[in-house]
């Protein structure tokens, strides 16, 4: 049957009602209001282009043939979850942070303490970097992984950032089984400087890295201060949706540890950042 005629049996069956509803000016929300009580009129309407107007009516879609077989076309692929999640956290603490270090102690335990429950098995690889790094965490399981405290987090130095994620990628890649199905790995990279001591990977070596990774279905994220984040993170191949530039200050530090905490449920719940709200919670900077 025809689009249009289906829609006139549509409203054929309203009038067999007897609904004074058909007399409104806009028919489509008579369809609309009617379609919610009357399951039949819903039957009628599949296939028209009003079930997309009218909530509860699944729409149906015209089918193309693939490789694997017949499938519907533009059907979303459903969320799959995650059976394992790899986080690797890369923090600034050169010197640019002082008079942060508390902000960043208390967002970073803040997100250990809403991710400690998480139903996903997930390690957690923490390196805190400045002119060299140091791992404060390696591949603990989140519910084992220690607060950070003032004493942990001296900030110091100049920004070796390449050597950083070169060196994480290396460590990160070298572990068994870090690829197998349904397992993800999620780096974030939190820095309020651009990079200006790095002596042994530059931003060519770290891009390959990056790009191979990322082919794996790895996910990088590079959040950043007194910057364009979105134009600095494509110098090395991160995507500029997975960027993010926040505001160096004490609401903002701590509200990028609130975007990890959604990026990790994100991961855990549907093995992707796409549609993830986590740029929400960024406190936007310049």
């Amino acid at each position: 049957m025809k689009q249009h005629l289906k829609i006139m049996a549509a409203l054929a069956c309203l009038m067999g009602l007897g609904s004074t509803a058909v007399m409104a000016a806009n028919w489509t929300d008579t369809l609309q209001q009617l379609a919610k009580s009357v399951p039949a009129v819903g039957q009628v309407l599949k296939g028209t282009e009003i079930q997309t107007t009218v909530p509860g009516i699944a729409a149906t879609t015209e089918t193309t043939t693939t490789q694997s077989g017949t499938e519907p076309a533009g059907t979303a692929k459903p969320a799959v979850q995650a059976s394992h999640l790899e986080v690797v956290l890369l923090i600034d603490k050169s010197g640019s942070m002082k008079g942060l270090e508390e902000d960043t102690v208390k967002g970073y335990n803040s997100m250990l303490a809403k991710e400690r429950q998480l139903s996903v098995p997930t390690n957690v690889t923490t390196i805190l970097f400045s002119s060299d790094h140091e791992i404060l965490a390696d591949r603990k399981p989140i519910s084992e992984v220690p607060d950070m405290t003032l004493d942990s987090y001296k900030v110091r130095g100049a920004t070796a950032l390449y050597d950083t994620i070169g060196d994480a990628i290396e460590k990160t890649e070298a572990v068994k089984g870090i690829d197998d199905t349904g397992s993800k790995v999620l780096f974030v990279i939190i820095t309020d400087g651009l990079e200006n001591y790095s002596q042994t990977y530059d931003q060519e070596k770290v891009r390959k890295l990056i790009d191979a990774q990322e082919e794996k279905g790895w996910e990088f994220v590079f959040i950043g201060a007194n910057m364009d984040a979105e134009k600095e993170a494509d110098t090395i191949g991160i995507k500029k949706e997975n960027a993010a530039t926040y505001e160096n200050s004490e609401k903002g530090v701590q509200a990028n540890y609130q975007a990890v905490s959604q990026m990790v449920h994100s991961l855990a719940a549907t093995s992707s950042l796409v549609g993830s709200p986590w740029k929400n919670s960024i406190v936007p900077g310049k």
